[in-house]
């Protein structure tokens, strides 16, 4: 601390914990806490806080940033065009000196700031830029900090509040350099007696055409900011921004999120993409502090095996989605990342085996079935109990209805009930979190007369009291908005268990079984996709989805398993 201002400040060291120990997110931090102490300094240095009802930079969208600059922009190269045509209001360069040697020192001067203005980070901008920064602070009311010398406020030091090493700080004054630049250039063509040409493509929009900047002028973070809280996602929000975490932390590395979408193309898509194939699987964790690149090099020291061929397509999917959406709401005029995925990795449900005869014996032959110790731990454990619970029921549920196995944990007290006397399943989207895979996914499932032979009515109506109650209480919904993730652990636990567990074979196996059993009975393909919430075709849209539910329901009895004995569970 400066001995001039500890007396003020009230301390001799300023100290803070950024409260982590992860590097990347210790040097964000850092940034910030600099800034909050470098602030406090100079406002005891006398560096005051001008209109506290001014906006901050940070706070401000990045087209409003852009929109400030570039109305700025527009006037003064009206003002220049006005000038090189003559009319009165204007003076045009040449005017304003005595001699042709004058002028000719003029342009040299201009032509030397343009040189200094194409370079980056020259020394020289913050001096050529400051005049215009200070209009455009004054201008549109932007939060500032004003430099005081003896008592006296300095009205050409205007220190704009912002991040320094912010993206909307470096998008401002980056814009304001090409701006100036591109005025400059015009000046000097304007001496030569030369209509100018704006150059920088920045600008050539705003110069050709008098209306506003469009949609198009956001970045890519504010793209990602608003897929994320499109209200159409609903409850499905937090698995977004879950599912979607690496992609992004990865785009912003190899893209950046100050990057404008109008500036993306296919090559910058195709880099997120050569990260991904060499990125070690939890790298985030194994390698915490580096950078993407970083990892991917000590991953391949390290001789790390690499994301699946899957799980990059997944991802590859993931940002293809983010350009769809970005389509759509016209923030681009095409999908950049269209058609990337790698091939022979795609994860669709072929991707799964129905069970075995064998294994659905040895499934259903489980002490959970046939009589154990008790519902908790000792589920696999021969014993005297019969206890008919969660673990009991959704196995069941799933191969004699083909749902998935969210749809089943996910269900409500008031997602069964009976509509002309058939007792169904509402498989549905709910404000509380209940979700579907996709439009086909919604549907009414008739109950199977099996399970209801085994109690699956009386259970439920012991099982949810209240309309809020669930059937499966003891399954919790996780960070992502799933109910299914405990139960599919132990399921697999169980295949372990009976020795039932072979290859591209899950719980999800149940749903091919069923539909193998739909097959058998020559249940119309139509009829099994409305029941097992499959995309459905023209045809089915034109004239299959209006089937009673007592109708749906006789197909449902057809699905049967002859060489699986389950009478033994009545």
């Amino acid at each position: 601390m400066p001995k001039q201002l500890r007396s003020t400040i009230g301390a001799e060291f300023l100290t803070e914990s950024l409260k982590t120990t992860d590097l990347k997110e210790a040097s964000r931090l850092a940034s910030y806490v600099v800034q909050k102490h470098q602030q406090r300094l100079d406002d005891a240095a006398g560096r005051l806080v001008v209109e506290d009802n001014s906006r901050k930079l940070d706070d401000l969208p990045t087209h409003e940033i852009e929109k400030i600059v570039m109305e700025w922009f527009r006037s003064g190269y009206m003002a220049a065009v006005s000038a090189f045509a003559g009319e009165d209001a204007y003076q045009r360069p040449e005017d304003e000196f005595a001699t042709r040697a004058e002028l000719q020192e003029y342009r040299e001067r201009l032509v030397r700031k343009i040189s200094f203005l194409t370079i980056p980070d020259h020394p020289s901008h913050s001096e050529l830029l400051r005049s215009t920064v200070n209009h455009l602070i004054r201008a549109n009311g932007l939060a500032y900090r004003q430099k005081v010398v003896g008592g006296i406020a300095i009205a050409s030091h205007l220190e704009l509040v912002a991040n320094r090493s912010g993206w909307k700080y470096r998008v401002f004054t980056d814009l304001i350099r090409r701006g100036v630049k591109s005025l400059l250039e015009q000046e000097v063509a304007q001496i030569a007696a030369i209509p100018a040409t704006i150059t920088d493509p920045e600008f050539q929009e705003v110069v050709e055409t008098p209306r506003r900047r469009g949609k198009r002028t956001v970045t890519l973070g504010e793209l990602i900011e608003e897929f994320k809280t499109d209200a159409r996602r609903g409850p499905m929000r937090k698995k977004v921004e879950l599912d979607y975490s690496l992609l992004f932390r990865v785009m912003d590395e190899v893209i950046g999120f100050d990057q404008r979408l109008r500036n993306i193309n296919r090559d910058d898509c195709k880099a997120v993409r050569d990260i991904l194939v060499k990125l070690p699987p939890n790298s985030t964790k194994i390698y915490g502090g580096y950078t993407f690149a970083e990892a991917v090099e000590k991953g391949a020291a390290d001789e790390r095996p690499v994301l699946s061929g899957t799980t990059v397509n997944s991802y590859l999917h993931k940002m293809s989605t983010l350009f769809n959406f970005a389509v759509a709401e016209e923030r681009m005029e095409r999908n950049p990342a269209k058609s990337l995925a790698l091939s022979g990795h795609d994860h669709t449900e072929e991707d799964r085996k129905p069970f075995s005869d064998a294994q659905l014996k040895s499934i259903f032959a489980a002490p959970i079935f046939t009589g154990c110790e008790n519902d908790g731990r000792g589920w696999a454990k021969v014993g005297a109990s019969r206890p008919r619970g969660t673990k009991f029921w959704i196995p069941l549920i799933g191969l004699y209805h083909g749902m998935r196995l969210n749809e089943i944990c996910q269900l409500r007290a008031d997602d069964f009930y009976k509509v002309d006397s058939v007792w169904v399943f509402d498989v549905r989207t709910t404000e509380d979190g209940s979700r579907v895979k996709s439009e086909a996914g919604r549907r009414k499932v008739p109950l199977h007369p099996q399970i209801e032979a085994l109690g699956f009515v009386d259970f439920h109506k012991k099982a949810s009291k209240g309309r809020d109650a669930r059937p499966f209480p003891d399954l919790r919904r996780d960070s992502r908005g799933y109910y299914s993730d405990s139960f599919q652990k132990w399921f697999a636990h169980l295949l372990d268990k009976q020795g039932a567990r072979e290859p591209k074979t899950s719980f999800h196996s149940f749903r091919h079984n069923w539909r193998d059993a739909m097959r058998e009975a020559a249940v119309p393909q139509e009829r099994v996709r409305l029941l097992g919430g499959w995309k459905r075709t023209e045809v089915d849209e034109r004239y299959g989805s209006n089937l009673s539910l007592k109708a749906l329901y006789s197909e449902m009895g057809k699905v049967a398993y002859p060489k699986l004995d389950l009478d033994k569970l009545l």
